[in-house]
């Protein structure tokens, strides 16, 4: 629904996405495709909205594009670093690879980078709960 090229089909799965999410058993959140009708300052509030709201319900959030640029380059953009880390915070349940990895130059290394993003992610979230927050990356 959110995932279709038609841009009514994503105008209606926004404006409607309550309703899909009742029926769904979970959402993947196309953001290449929200930025079509959303302009740029307002996608991250609907990504975090639709992640909370698929937390609150006990379904399934999977989120795409987070990391366009490793399609052709070894490393992420800080921005993209930051924003698979945001996607963890936020709750996501997984993170789609697409392009990056189908016909990137740089499949493995996007796969462990973003994997090593949401290990470092998920560790300090568990030390900042245990009362041992650290702001400086484990080894």
């Amino acid at each position: 629904m959110l995932t279709s090229r038609s841009g009514q089909d994503i105008r209606e799965g926004l404006v409607n996405f309550d309703e899909i999410l009742q029926e769904a058993d979970g959402i993947i959140l196309a953001r290449g495709n929200l930025r079509i009708d959303l302009p740029p300052d307002k996608v991250f509030l609907f990504q975090k909205a639709a992640v909370y709201k698929c937390n609150m319900a006990g379904k399934p959030a999977v989120v795409t594009r987070v990391v366009d640029s490793m399609t052709d380059n070894l490393r992420p953009t800080r921005a993209e670093a930051t924003d698979v880390a945001n996607v963890v915070l936020d709750g996501a349940d997984a993170i789609l690879l697409g392009a990056e990895t189908m016909w990137g130059l740089y499949p493995i290394e996007t796969i462990y980078i973003v994997g090593k993003i949401c290990v470092e992610v998920n560790c300090q979230v568990q030390a900042y709960h245990a009362g041992a927050f650290c702001c400086y990356p484990t080894p």
